[in-house]
Formats: C-alpha cells, sequence, structure tokens
C-alpha cells in the first residue's frame, strides 16, 4: 500500500494544522495513483502529528511505501536533509515488513506551483475587497490582554523546533499544559506561564524544557519526566536532577 504524507511546516493554534488536513482530505479524494493509497499530515515543528510519528502510522496501518511531499514555502536545502536523516533513523528502529521510503522535493521547486499562484490569482483578485473601504470599527486597537503579563512564579520555554518535535516535543507540550491545569498552576501568583519556542540548541537532549528564574535546563523525553517536575521543581522548588541538562 502507498502512503502519502503531506508534511508542514508548523505553526501555532488550529488553523495550519486544519489547513493541511483539508489539503489532505482534497488530495485523498482526488488521487488515482493507486486504488491502495492512503494519505496523512505531519509537522516539521509546532505541530503534531510529527513526520517520526506519521511514518509510524502509515507503517502500522500495513503501507510498504511511505512518501512524503514538503507541501510549505520557501524550502530549504539543509531542512530538507535533516528530514531525510529524520526518516532514515525512524525506520532503523522499524522491525515491521519491507519498506520504500520516499522525500519529494519541496512543493516549492515544483513547476506546477507557479501554475497553480498564476490560475488562482484572477479569481482572488476579483473576490477582494478593498481593506480601506469599509474597516472594521476600532481597528487599531489591539485586545488589553496583550498588554498584561499573566500572573507566574515560573516562566517555562519548551522547545517545539523541528528536532525536539521529532523527538516528541509536541505530546510533551500538550500533557505538560495539562498537568499545569490539573494541578491549578495556570495563571496564578505561584504558578507558571508556558511559552512554546523555536530550537533552544541542545537538540540530543530533545524535547528541552527551560525554567526561569532559576535557569534550569530539562530533557523530557517521557510524561513521566513532567510529572516529576510538576510535583518536584513547580511545586516545591526542588530540581529533578535527573533530567537536568544544565544550571
Amino acid at each position: 500500500m502507498l502512503a502519502i504524507v503531506l508534511l508542514g511546516r508548523g505553526g501555532y493554534g488550529r488553523i495550519p494544522h486544519d489547513q493541511l488536513t483539508s489539503l489532505e482530505t482534497a488530495v485523498s479524494k482526488k488521487l488515482t495513483i493507486d486504488d491502495a493509497t492512503m494519505t496523512m499530515v505531519a509537522f516539521v515543528e509546532q505541530g503534531a502529528p510529527s513526520l517520526p510519528d506519521a511514518l509510524q502510522a502509515c507503517a502500522d496501518k500495513g503501507a510498504t511505501r511511505i512518501t512524503v511531499l514538503p507541501v510549505f514555502v520557501p524550502g530549504n536545502e539543509n531542512l530538507h536533509r535533516w528530514l531525510a536523516k529524520v526518516m532514515m533513523r525512524w525506520h532503523s528502529s522499524w522491525d515491521g515488513q519491507s519498506l520504500v521510503l520516499q522525500l519529494l522535493p519541496s512543493l516549492g521547486d515544483s513547476k506546477a506551483l507557479e501554475e497553480a499562484v498564476t490560475a488562482v490569482l484572477p479569481q482572488l483578485l476579483a473576490e477582494t475587497d478593498n481593506l480601506l473601504e469599509d474597516p472594521p470599527a476600532k481597528w487599531e486597537h489591539d485586545p488589553k490582554g496583550w498588554s498584561r503579563i499573566p500572573p507566574h512564579r515560573y516562566h517555562l520555554l519548551m522547545c517545539r523546533g523541528p528536532r525536539c518535535t521529532a523527538k516528541g516535543a509536541s505530546d510533551m507540550w500538550q500533557y505538560l499544559r495539562q498537568r499545569l491545569r490539573e494541578e491549578g498552576l495556570v495563571e496564578r501568583a505561584n504558578g507558571a506561564m508556558m511559552v512554546s519556542t523555536s530550537c533552544l540548541y541542545p537538540c540530543h537532549h530533545a524535547p528541552v524544557l527551560v525554567v526561569h528564574p532559576d535557569d534550569v535546563w530539562y530533557s523530557v523525553p517521557t510524561t513521566a519526566a513532567v510529572d516529576k517536575i510538576v510535583k518536584q521543581h513547580l511545586q516545591n522548588g526542588r530540581f529533578v536532577k535527573e533530567y537536568i541538562i544544565q544550571t
């Protein structure tokens, strides 16, 4: 069975995931490559599923050929080489049936993208209004909340760059948010404020979590690590030495 993974770069919130999922749904309906074809989405960073998780899901469903298409623009030669390494590292731990893995050139390298942009522009130009003709009321006023620093004791920086995402950072991010809510540590003077970041650089210790103002760097590979950091460090002020990268 052929599996096609549409790989997005990622982004904050639900919109990037929803847009890529919508594209994946449309592609799956129109594909005529093979009757036994499945499609799914994955993200390089700031989103889930990660590329290794998507590869695993495809293999678990019986795919014998998995093709990854990067659908973000612009492309990046260094990133493309790294994605190939991610795929090969995943395969090195795969003990199932024989597989074919393919990493296609980025969509930005395809002439079809040029043709698609050229084709859609006339319609979009005709359908889109002038922003200045009917601007929304109070457009220049941002929400007051954007000027407020939420109450907190700890500032948590969770890396969700490409390497940390490939090692499960998105799952750890969601689990940490859940645990903070469960323990009543969100927007509290004794609580914690989470921030999602791009690469923090000690990539071999991924996923990486930094706790400020203590300047403690943790590797959080499992939910057990998150549980211990929440309970021991955030609630009792004691560093969790077994997960510390540096202080």
